[in-house]
């Protein structure tokens, strides 16, 4: 009787101690998972930042140049200026990531059709250069993002 006593009381430790590790291993687990969606949210916060850094400086640049007899075509150039400096600062501090995504790709659509509309030859060959500048960091910007959305799409 004594040894069936022992080994119900050594099997109930096994058991207990076997369910704690199980736990905490699940628990490792989700907290791994959720440190490396952080991470990965970070790495779009900073290429969205980018981009949008680069986004600005042309628009501001546009505005600067552009004549006072497209008065209309600058303040809606100023205006979507205005809104990229927003989301710069904003972007950072929101919490919903697929809003935050939503109003990304809205601000991109946006910049995207106001900066075609434009030819940057025709204001300068400084303006020019930091044209094709600003467009390359933009453009690697939205392709490192791209790349790193069908990451963890798989």
């Amino acid at each position: 009787m004594r040894h069936l006593l022992v080994l119900s009381a050594a099997t109930l430790v096994f058991v207990l101690i076997t369910a704690v590790s199980w736990k905490y291993d699940a628990s490792r687990a989700t907290q791994s998972q959720r440190d490396q969606q952080q991470a990965v949210d970070g790495r779009l916060l900073a290429l969205e930042i980018n981009y949008l850094q680069g986004a600005h400086t042309l628009l501001s640049v546009i505005v600067a140049r552009q004549s006072s007899g497209a008065a209309s075509a600058s303040n809606t150039l100023q205006t979507l200026a205005d809104n990229v400096e927003a989301a710069i600062s904003e972007f950072p501090s929101q919490q919903d990531i697929d809003a935050r995504k939503a109003a990304f790709e809205n601000l991109q659509n946006r910049i995207q059709i106001a900066l075609l509309q434009q030819d940057p030859t025709s204001l300068g060959d400084a303006v020019a250069q930091e044209w094709r500048r600003q467009t390359d960091r933009m453009n690697g910007a939205l392709h490192r993002r791209r790349v790193l959305v069908e990451q963890m799409e798989e």
